[in-house]
């Protein structure tokens, strides 16, 4: 293992001394984490460790090999070496020792001052490492109190990368009529290893795809599954990212976060049954509605919904005239929900087709009659879309073994009826051997 060479900075523990008429205080990584002295109306803001980063020898440049650190919540060591830094403000003088815990199995033992102290320490191995600083301390002076404050830290060492890969893992699931690839997920991760048993996933992306109609069968069959009301969609459009857990003896990424998911119109499906739906009296109707008879005209309608209702169950159970598969995904949907919207609907429906009868005026014809039932029927249908949660991805893939392809884990399959996941495709390429 080569030896790391970066220094990093960092104010870990806060030390404040409370002097009869002076608060003191120190920034723990940032001002807003100041120690206040207890009894200081108003605290003083110490140095952090932007505004006052320690100094010290420079460090040889860090190899162009080195992984980016990859815990958002980890101070970076990048190249395996950092600085461990307390900075003490104010006047009047403490005797301290502080007790360093590095995380790697080694610890530390610090006599200092009000002046702090700096301790360097290299790791000799990547990872990600609790580091604890506990303490205790007296004062010199009878008049000031002095207070320790332990803190810890974790710190993530990354790799120097001798080989790097890229693997592709893609799932597809979809319906087993013909669209066993109606909705797929490709994770995307780089990852390296240092030949030395350590492996550490560098990115990882995920991309949710729904197949669109195009030149190919299954494309013709999505574009017919459109036309008779049926969409496919995932949500939320904004695909969460990965999450990235590097052990180093191993590397996992876990792409989740999301639906893939069915959208069904009962428009197309019932303009189609209205055609062969057998009519009312369209002149007791046009008659009703010219006399301004509400009652009777709720009447009506409520008789012509009914039989709206009943032609449409009646076509769905056969099948709607529409092509076996198309059937047969139509049942995998639960087309009885259908029939339950719209005989839940009367009312609605009933108040719909009354305003538009209401805006024909005085003088409606027949035909007008009948054009503002049909249309207030299809304007009806057309805002029952219910949404069917076809599939809930969840992939976790495990890099542990050098240039072999990671291994993928269990992950959720069906979720509605007839709806499959294939066994995941894993495409590894070596991108950099470095």
């Amino acid at each position: 293992m080569a030896k790391y060479h970066l220094r990093r900075s960092l104010i870990i523990a806060t030390v404040a001394v409370a002097l009869p008429l002076t608060a003191v205080s120190v920034g723990v990584g940032s001002p807003s984490a100041a120690a206040s002295v207890a009894g200081a109306a108003a605290p003083a803001t110490g140095p952090s460790a932007t505004s006052a980063p320690a100094t010290g020898p420079a460090k040889a440049v860090v190899p162009a090999n080195a992984a980016p650190c990859t815990n958002t919540n980890a101070v970076c060591a990048q190249g395996g070496e950092y600085t461990l830094t307390y900075i003490v403000t104010g006047t009047g003088d403490c005797s301290w020792t502080a007790n360093i815990v590095w995380g790697d199995g080694t610890t530390d033992t610090v006599d200092y001052g009000s002046a702090g102290f700096t301790e360097e320490h290299t790791y000799a191995q990547p990872g990600l490492y609790n580091v604890s600083v506990t303490g205790s301390g007296e004062s010199t002076d009878p008049d000031t109190t002095c207070t320790f404050f332990p803190d810890n830290v974790e710190v993530q060492v990354p790799l120097s990368c001798a080989d790097t890969y890229q693997t592709v893992v893609t799932v597809h699931g979809g319906d087993d009529n013909g669209l066993p690839q109606l909705d797929t997920d490709t994770v995307t991760l780089s990852w390296c290893t240092d030949g030395q048993g350590h492996f550490q996933i560098l990115s990882s992306k995920q991309v949710p795809t729904v197949q669109q109609s195009g030149l190919s069968f299954s494309g013709a069959q999505i574009a017919f599954l459109n036309f008779i009301g049926f969409t496919f969609s995932f949500t939320p459009t904004t695909v969460p990212a990965p999450t990235i857990d590097n052990e180093f003896t191993s590397a996992t990424t876990t792409a989740s976060g999301f639906t893939f998911n069915q959208q069904t119109n009962l428009g197309p499906l019932l303009s189609l049954v209205l055609g062969r739906v057998p009519g009312l009296l369209w002149e007791e109707l046009l008659a009703v509605v010219r006399s301004g008879q509400l009652v009777r005209l709720n009447n009506l309608l409520s008789q012509y919904w009914s039989t709206v209702v009943a032609g449409f169950q009646s076509f769905a159970a056969r099948n709607f005239g529409l092509p076996a598969w198309a059937a047969d995904f139509l049942l995998d949907t639960g087309i009885g929900q259908d029939v339950d919207l719209l005989t839940d609907g009367a009312k609605q429906w009933i108040a719909t087709a009354i305003s538009s009868l209401e805006a024909l005026g005085n003088h409606p014809t027949l035909t007008s009659v009948v054009n503002a039932v049909q249309s207030a029927t299809k304007k009806f249908a057309a805002a029952i879309i219910f949404t069917t949660v076809e599939w809930t991805p969840q992939i976790t893939i495990t890099v542990d073994s050098g240039p072999k392809s990671p291994s993928v884990a269990p992950y959720t399959g069906k979720t509605i009826f007839d709806f499959f996941v294939e066994d995941p495709i894993v495409s590894t390429q070596l991108t950099c051997s470095c």
